[in-house]
């Protein structure tokens, strides 16, 4: 034993518990603000189009259209 109270051992775990879960979702919510990004991204689109073909910037001689 610790010497803790039941009650002051049974606190203390879920509030290290609720920490870890704040950590946690705090990690998750850069990933999700990426894809939610990517969808308005993705909406503003041409039907079709193709985000890493670049040929549509250049010109025949290479240089920016």
């Amino acid at each position: 034993m610790t010497g803790k109270s039941l009650t002051t051992a049974v606190t203390a775990a879920l509030e290290q518990r609720l920490e870890q879960e704040h950590h946690r979702q705090s990690e998750k919510r850069p990933a999700q603000e990426i894809l939610k990004y990517a969808e308005r991204l993705a909406a503003g689109m041409k039907p079709g189009s193709d985000s890493s073909r670049h040929a549509d910037l250049y010109g025949e001689d290479g240089m920016p259209a």
